[in-house]
């Protein structure tokens, strides 16, 4: 239903405000999204001040972790190619201020820091270096030298002052190997599957220290939620704990309390079958031709957006449950409105002839 709205929203508020352009509302769209995550880099900040301690990893303005990076890796992809547009190409895609601009993407890259969140921090960089990719293939046989090497300074440095604190901060980088080679073999009684119950069993290294719980239950999820599409490939139906149900079925242990596994694509497949991760992968295809065309061939910057953003939605999909709810509206709607915004044609003045 958001998708369709979408689709219709620029075209309805073309025809009534005519002033209002597509520049205008995305800029206001990124502005309303942005404005909860200064409020959050504003809370971290009055509670340091007040008793000396940065808050890692802590949210009060969001639910979660997760719904923060995801916000904040949503409009920083959008930022990021208004900014190249501007150093490459002499246009934008915003009407704020360059300086603005520069501002907002730095307050997003202070918040992933501060949200300490390993696929948020992965998000940030893969999109940076994805939009990189995306312009140097459309300008390679014209890039400015100068611009180029400006671009290059800003890009390395990001992603290696994003990459570094987040390494720096986040034990779990150190451990992930072994962590997954634990976790893949994880037991139903692990604390994978029980959180509640001082009966879970914690698994271990070989030298007897705990594994970290992100990166070895992570796995643990992978490989029985593969198991039980490869079971069920038509899927078991709508549910958001489908998951929960299948271990149950299996296992038979009440004391079983994670109810997803913790990615968007298996929760599709588990629920709709192999045909739902199908559908699922082809609609992002057609995305993602829709928006190469709109920017490489018809020079449309909305296309890059829309390119960027599906893109970087379907690997998040992979890695994070964001197949539902808020995170789902938001992004049909917005590639609704990305995809109206390409495909709107301004209605022609008519000219009036005196008798």
């Amino acid at each position: 239903m958001l998708f369709i709205y979408g689709l219709v929203f620029y075209s309805i508020m073309a025809f009534n405000f005519p002033n209002l352009s597509y520049k205008k509302l995305i800029t206001a769209i990124i502005l309303s999204f942005w404005a909860p995550i200064f409020l959050h880099i504003l809370t971290i900040a009055y509670i340091y001040f007040k008793s000396g301690v940065i808050m890692w990893g802590e949210t009060y303005i969001f639910p979660s972790r997760l719904e923060l990076s995801f916000q904040i890796n949503l409009i920083s992809i959008i930022i990021f190619s208004d900014l190249l547009l501007r150093i490459l190409e002499n246009r934008r895609l915003l009407t704020l201020n360059t300086g603005v601009a520069v501002a907002l993407i730095i307050s997003n890259v202070i918040a992933t820091g501060l949200a300490n969140t390993r696929w948020g921090t992965v998000g940030m960089i893969f999109g940076i270096l994805s939009i990189s990719l995306v312009f140097i293939i459309r300008k390679f046989h014209a890039i400015n030298l100068w611009k180029l090497s400006l671009y290059a300074l800003l890009i390395i440095c990001t992603v290696v002052s994003v990459g570094l604190f987040s390494y720096e901060k986040d034990p779990r980088w150190k451990s992930i190997r072994e962590d997954v080679e634990v976790g893949w073999n994880a037991p139903s009684n692990s604390f994978c599957f029980i959180f509640n119950s001082p009966e879970r069993v914690v698994p271990m290294h070989a030298d007897g220290t705990p594994v970290s719980h992100s990166n070895a239950c992570r796995m643990a999820y992978v490989h029985q939620a593969t198991d039980f599409i490869a079971e069920y490939p038509l899927g078991i139906g709508t549910s958001k704990t489908a998951f929960l149900q299948r271990l149950h079925e299996k296992y038979h242990n009440p004391l079983i309390d994670i109810s997803h596994s913790h990615s968007g694509l298996l929760e599709y497949g588990l629920q709709y079958g192999v045909l739902g991760i199908l559908l699922w992968i082809i609609y992002n295809l057609m995305i993602l031709k829709i928006s190469i065309q709109a920017f490489f061939k018809e020079n449309k910057t909305v296309g890059v957006v829309l390119l960027l953003l599906s893109s970087g939605f379907f690997f998040r999909s992979m890695v994070d449950r964001i197949l539902l709810d808020h995170y789902m509206e938001e992004y049909m709607f917005l590639s609704g409105l990305l995809l109206g915004i390409i495909a709107y044609k301004p209605v022609p003045p008519t000219k009036t002839v005196n008798g």
